[in-house]
């Protein structure tokens, strides 16, 4: 069941979306209940990251509402409940285009700032800091040297911005139509963890692999 809330917020069984007071937003998600408080209030970016036939209609457009956010709530792991306090971001990604594409993506939170990038024909980083939110964009890594045991890649070393630097991947789980990495990094010094994302949407085209999430579909329904 999907019902509309009063002020835009939106509602599915236990999770939900919803406008919070100050201008921020509760999300709640399968034992996630988190508040996200902007920092500063600026227009959302809006980045077309369409990579094949924008001519046929088919486009893919990723969103960030906001910049850097104060986020505050709980996470339910098991019968655990634990109080959450941190820094954020958010982003939405959506569009007319099919999922038979990859893309590679992650993020990279510190105390004062963080970062969001796509992968797909060209890197698109996104930077917040306290009182800015900048795009930037430049040619993807055409060298692919560590492999998931599905055969996904990502680079063994990647330069996101001038002051940004990822090196060091460990792939941390292995699917057929996804793999997780996180990568050493350095932010002009600062040291800190990206966690980054392969996603293999073309392998959806494979036979095998698309009767199996049809059937899963079927069964879900």
């Amino acid at each position: 069941m999907c019902v509309g809330l009063g002020g835009g917020g939106i509602q599915m069984g236990r999770n939900g979306f919803i406008h919070h007071i100050g201008g921020g937003v509760r999300v709640r998600l399968s034992g996630i209940d988190l508040v996200f408080s902007p920092r500063c209030f600026q227009g959302a970016l809006e980045l077309d990251t369409t990579q094949a036939h924008p001519e046929k209609g088919e486009i893919h457009q990723w969103i960030l509402p906001g910049g850097l956010c104060d986020v505050n709530g709980t996470i339910e792991i098991g019968e655990t409940k634990l109080a959450f306090a941190g820094t954020g971001m958010r982003d939405q990604q959506y569009g007319t285009a099919p999922l038979l594409h990859g893309c590679f993506g992650g993020h990279l939170i510190l105390k004062d700032k963080a970062l969001i990038f796509r992968a797909t024909d060209r890197i698109h980083v996104v930077t917040a800091e306290a009182t800015s939110l900048k795009i930037g964009s430049e040619a993807a890594p055409r060298s692919h040297q560590v492999h998931s045991m599905w055969g996904l890649s990502c680079p063994r070393e990647l330069k996101l911005t001038d002051k940004v630097l990822l090196w060091n991947p460990k792939i941390v789980d292995s699917k057929v139509l996804r793999a997780e990495v996180v990568y050493e990094a350095d932010w002009q010094g600062e040291r800190a963890v990206a966690m980054c994302e392969i996603d293999a949407g073309p392998r959806l085209g494979w036979p095998i692999v698309g009767s199996l999430m049809e059937l899963g579909t079927g069964r879900a329904r």
